[in-house]
């Protein structure tokens, strides 16, 4: 497999870095993720997180991966789900004052709609939800920035998807137009207007990605993302963040020994941090002692820089003689 950062960094617009590219995040700042199953996954996460190693090494950026498979921020659950399903209301303010954020970067909406036909009634809870974990956000000083939910894809799932009017749906049986339901909540969350709250339309980036390969599949389950995926929808979230400047490429030997610390650093320490501050998802992977968590992690930051420092750089104009 292909560098990640490649994948990810070739979408984005070339050219020299910009002072005056307007970012929403700033070195030295804790960015707390928090979402569903996707973000738990954490393909989109680490991608970011790569990218800021190896791109801006000497900018610092703390990043953090809570997402929780099942979590929805409506707190609505399917009839037919195994056990209810989680709300993220429920741990929000565990997270922020054990992890004191900067920012929060939260994607919900998959799980909200509940896989069921649009109704403005679940909408309703789904706009309260975001709008309670905006303010709780806003309470603890954290900056809000909202990813609209990954299209559901109905295709690969044709077989046992349910048109309207089944007396019941599930993550299992979804109606097959769920997407219309997603489609919603995104132009909603697009259009919201609110201080310290910014959104980024991954749900668009990845549906026209899709459009533009045609036959392709980003998730088998029509839900659940593949690398590629996750790899446009990291290429969406860092051109929402204002890095217009990346570009992709072989960076040579190394680069799968930075790939590697980068993705047991982050599996680790998120796994780490979402068991110490708590959540009511069964059946969830444990972490280690955090404490024991934040050191190996600080090793692993090192080897990180090491591993950075031994890439080859894409080739750059040399700068204008004085």
């Amino acid at each position: 497999m292909r560098f990640l950062i490649a994948a990810v960094l070739g979408m984005l617009t070339l050219g020299a870095a910009s002072a005056q590219d307007k970012r929403l995040i700033s070195p030295g700042e804790r960015i707390v993720f928090l979402g569903d199953s996707n973000t738990f996954a954490g393909g989109y996460v680490r991608a970011i997180e790569l990218f800021l190693a190896v791109r801006r090494p000497e900018e610092r950026y703390d990043i953090l991966n809570l997402g929780l498979p099942s979590e929805t921020v409506s707190g609505l659950s399917e009839p037919d789900h195994p056990y209810p399903r989680p709300c993220v209301v429920e741990r929000l303010d565990r997270v922020l004052e054990r992890t004191k954020p900067s920012v929060v970067v939260a994607c919900y909406g998959m799980n909200d709609g509940i896989y069921y036909p649009f109704s403005e009634e679940r909408f309703k809870r789904y706009r309260e939800g975001i709008n309670e974990l905006i303010k709780r956000c806003s309470l603890a000083k954290a900056r809000v920035i909202l990813l609209t939910p990954p299209p559901f894809d109905a295709r690969p799932v044709a077989k046992v998807a349910l048109f309207e009017g089944a007396p019941k749906y599930s993550w299992m049986q979804p109606f097959k137009g769920y997407d219309e339901t997603l489609k919603r909540y995104s132009e909603w969350l697009v259009k919201l207007k609110l201080p310290g709250v910014r959104v980024i339309d991954v749900h668009y980036a990845l549906l026209k990605e899709l459009a533009r390969q045609k036959d392709r599949v980003f998730a088998g389950d029509g839900v659940h993302m593949d690398a590629a995926g996750h790899e446009v929808m990291a290429a969406a979230v860092l051109r929402g963040l204002g890095f217009k400047d990346a570009s992709g490429g072989d960076l040579g030997a190394a680069e799968a020994e930075v790939r590697d610390l980068v993705v047991a650093r982050s599996s680790m320490l998120g796994q780490a941090w979402l068991t110490s501050v708590g959540h009511k998802r069964p059946d969830t992977p444990m972490g280690i002692n955090l404490a024991e968590a934040v050191a190996k992690a600080k090793e692993l930051d090192g080897k990180i820089r090491a591993g950075v420092g031994r890439l080859v750089p894409p080739s750059s104009p040399a700068p204008p003689a004085r």
